[in-house]
């Protein structure tokens, strides 16, 4: 099933505080729906005020694995803002140059973030200390002091990052660099904390690539440290995303995530909130698969109510159906921006393998939104 909504309603700050939300989730599932949903979609969030102008659109059955997308449902209606305003980037933003990881892509999307939130962007290398290596001292065949060494890479560093700068994006006036010798993942985050950042940008190879995976790797250890949404970027991006995916399992990490997705898009942009119903083996389950589609598309859009004021970014909802790595096979190549949640440092099984999914099928960018305050994360 394959929906459209745009939505009106109060942006609450981020990070979201709902606790209560899986709770809430399960109520809305077991609850019937009030009035007929083709007729009453006005009623939810807080347009019982006024009826918007809205359009009809027509309903499909949920998309397996392997086939067409479905089209709108019945019971959603495409409702036109009044205040094209987007969300807008609230905090300045960190660039981590780490090691040889691609960094054009993330320093151009900062620019453009930047110059059209009016935020600054900081470009921080860092160096891990090879003071200790004896085989490094060996190498430079100089008489250089542990000191001196780690001042001179960490120079180095900083040189070269202000070269990948103005290569990328030339002389920005909202740029800044900076260079730091220490343990890259807990330095990183500190920078990131003190700084209240917004975002912090890291390099992601392209797809099929041998470094696909140690960028990935590098950016899910940083969602895990650092308390701020973690935005990888393959060094193709050139401006703002014009469509996200937002993968979802109705949990607070997955509104998270949403909510941090939103203020990256372009105008007219939209974002599509999907959620995977696992198909079952008989081929005779195929009605209680289509049952649960419902209540799933309730709880989208409930969701999607709850976003809050989007301008004009579409929102849309999907429930699709198949083996949850399979549909992820298909879907996520079709986006600019892959967005998921994590729910603490140890994650799931099954938050592994869709995080695995997403790195390895992405053509596009990924965003991580970081754990909730509490829930395991190491500060």
């Amino acid at each position: 099933m394959f929906e459209q909504v745009a939505v009106q309603t109060v942006l609450p700050e981020y990070p979201l505080d709902i606790g209560e939300w899986r709770t809430h989730v399960h109520a809305m599932q077991d609850a019937p729906v009030e009035g007929n949903p083709s007729r009453d979609v006005s009623r939810h969030g807080n347009l019982t005020a006024e009826r918007p102008t809205m359009k009809k659109v027509k309903t499909s059955r949920p998309v397996r694995a392997g086939g067409k997308r479905g089209k709108a449902s019945r019971g959603a209606r495409a409702i036109t803002p009044t205040a094209p305003i987007l969300p807008t980037v609230a905090g300045p933003l960190l660039i981590a140059a780490v090691g040889d990881h691609p960094l054009q892509g993330a320093l151009r999307l900062a620019e453009a973030l930047a110059r059209r939130d009016g935020v600054d962007a900081h470009v921080l290398a860092v160096v891990p200390p090879l003071s200790a290596s004896l085989s490094a001292l060996a190498s430079l065949g100089a008489d250089l002091e542990p000191r001196e060494l780690d001042e001179c890479l960490r120079e180095k560093a900083r040189i070269r990052t202000q070269r990948q700068v103005h290569q990328s994006v030339g002389l920005s006036s909202f740029f800044s660099t900076s260079a730091e010798t220490g343990p890259v993942g807990a330095t990183i985050a500190a920078h990131a904390r003190a700084r209240s950042v917004a975002y912090l940008l890291v390099g992601l190879a392209p797809a099929d690539t041998a470094a696909r995976n140690t960028t990935a790797a590098a950016a899910s250890q940083l969602a895990m440290e650092a308390a701020v949404p973690v935005l990888a970027c393959t060094p193709g991006v050139e401006r703002l995303f014009d469509s996200a995916l937002v993968v979802t399992d109705f949990g607070e990490a997955s509104i998270r995530a949403a909510r941090a997705a939103l203020p990256l898009l372009a105008d007219n942009g939209s974002v599509t909130l999907a959620h995977v119903i696992p198909a079952l083996s008989a081929p005779s389950s195929e009605a209680p698969a289509v049952s649960a589609a419902k209540p799933a598309a309730n709880v989208l859009r409930r969701l999607a109510d709850d976003l809050g004021d989007v301008g004009n970014v579409t929102v849309q909802i999907a429930t699709l159906e198949g083996a949850p790595l399979s549909v992820l096979a298909e879907w996520v190549p079709q986006f600019d921006l892959i967005a998921l949640g994590t729910t603490s440092r140890a994650e799931s099984e099954a938050e592994g393998q869709v995080a695995t999914a997403v790195f390895q099928h992405a053509r596009g960018s990924v965003l991580i939104a970081p754990p909730a305050i509490g829930s395991g994360r190491r500060t």
